[in-house]
């Protein structure tokens, strides 16, 4: 299986030799690339609104390994955000080797969090627009 180019945003991470468990692949509960390759989507399409301002907090997280994920491999992970809600956004990643094997996919529900008022708030107009914008999404 290889990865999807229905992702116009990548980003490569290094497998790190802390990553590995005794079974010489990658631990199940290391997700680094999922979010280093969301941090750097949002700080490309977005742009970096800063702490104390709003962003967002994961609330819920899938991973699929479809294939060992081995040191010192590269990943290229592409992400997108494939819905906007009034108060979330459903991001989706696929990680694959430098052969284009799938090794990794999954997706994150963001909900969208005022860090001064400790709440969650609505969508900004300008992160709705720059995502639909980017993505060729429908404004909700």
């Amino acid at each position: 299986m290889t990865i999807n180019n229905h992702f116009r945003f990548k980003h490569i991470s290094p497998v790190r030799f802390q990553d590995m468990d005794a079974g010489g692949h990658v631990h199940h509960s290391v997700v680094c690339y999922f979010e280093e390759a969301r941090e750097a989507y949002w700080r490309s399409v977005v742009g970096d609104l800063g702490i104390g301002d709003t962003k967002y907090v994961i609330a819920e997280l899938e991973i699929k390994y479809h294939q060992r994920i081995l040191y010192p491999m590269m990943i290229e992970v592409g992400a997108r955000i494939a819905e906007i809600g009034r108060k979330h956004l459903i991001m989706e990643y696929e990680g694959s080797s430098e052969g284009g094997d799938l090794l990794i996919s999954g997706n994150t529900l963001l909900v969208m969090f005022g860090y001064r008022k400790g709440v969650s708030v609505r969508v900004p107009a300008t992160v709705n627009s720059a995502i639909s914008s980017w993505e060729a999404l429908e404004i909700n």
